[in-house]
């Protein structure tokens, strides 16, 4: 029991961020967590080999997690983007693109047609001034 009161403490972790492709994902500046015997609480005389490992796995283990929570939490976060990505490549394909394609086409066809028109006008202008000329 005494062991058990002495392990405890609080570890501070400052949340800083990074970025990755553009995406600010999270990044723990986490301390190391493993401490010596003497930061334990537990003096030499007292502790348990068995105590001592199985206090270290938990350091470890829980420097671990806080790595692992770190890099979960950037993979959702990567994931979301990727998400939103591909919505909006999707709306582009299947939307955007070929509403401009459609209008382009539009467009093409009535320049076509105003040129038509043009050269028709042109000709017949060509054909009155050609009949005041002669008469």
């Amino acid at each position: 029991m005494n062991a058990a009161a002495a392990a405890q403490r609080d570890v501070e972790m400052p949340f800083l961020s990074q970025n990755i492709a553009g995406l600010r994902t999270p990044k723990i500046d986490s301390p190391t967590i493993l401490r010596g015997t003497s930061e334990r609480g537990i003096t030499l005389l007292d502790e348990n080999i068995s105590l001592r490992k199985t206090s270290e796995d938990f350091e470890e283990a829980a420097d671990t997690i806080i790595k692992l929570a770190e890099i979960e939490r950037s993979m959702e976060l990567i994931g979301l983007d990727v998400k939103t990505t591909r919505r909006k490549v999707g709306i582009l394909e299947h939307v955007i693109i070929p509403k401009m394609e459609e209008t382009i086409k539009y467009l093409a066809m009535k320049f076509e047609e105003r040129e038509r028109e043009e050269k028709i006008r042109l000709k017949r202008t060509k054909q009155v001034l050609l009949k005041h000329r002669k008469n």
